[in-house]
């Protein structure tokens, strides 16, 4: 998308004191990396022409952060589960983790930062989640329905939890 090019990139990471050295390290080296086979995966290489902006902020200011945050924990949580069928999640969560997932994934719209033999594990389950919701979607299950249900049950079990 940006072809290499960073230099109109911001990146936006929450504040947290024993990760920023070690963000702003590997930040700065990534612009460094000329060496083509380092690291690549099917829709990244890592190789830089520039650096983008790297920022710091409070998340308590930034509802966007907040977000991230909480979606990041959820993905924390859910790899396990999906590649070790660790029993972490409800079945809700299970449900809803596969739709969004799979929406990403079928996009190219996420990142995962990995070791290779995790994602060589994971992309597998996400083609068979895709392939499954195009097959659900042919014989005519309303997604937007199935999305709803999939909130309504998660809240009700939120709920419960509390």
């Amino acid at each position: 998308m940006f072809k290499r090019d960073l230099s109109e990139v911001s990146i936006i990471h929450d504040n947290q004191s024993h990760f920023d050295e070690i963000l702003k390290y590997y930040h700065r080296s990534a612009v460094e990396n000329t060496n083509e086979t380092s690291m690549t995966f099917d829709n990244a290489d890592f190789i830089f022409l520039n650096t983008s902006n790297l920022q710091f902020q409070d998340d308590k200011g930034s509802i966007g952060l907040q977000v991230a945050d909480l979606f990041a924990g959820f993905l924390n949580k859910s790899i396990p589960h999906l590649i070790h069928k660790n029993e972490t999640l409800t079945d809700a969560e299970d449900a809803v983790l596969q739709r969004i997932m799979a929406g990403l994934y079928y996009k190219n719209a996420i990142n995962f930062v990995l070791p290779n033999k995790q994602n060589k594990k994971l992309f597998p389950i996400f083609d068979r989640i895709v392939i499954s919701m195009i097959m659900r979607s042919y014989a005519g299950v309303s997604v937007d329905r199935a999305d709803n249900s999939l909130l309504e049950n998660v809240a009700t079990q939120s709920i419960r939890k509390v």
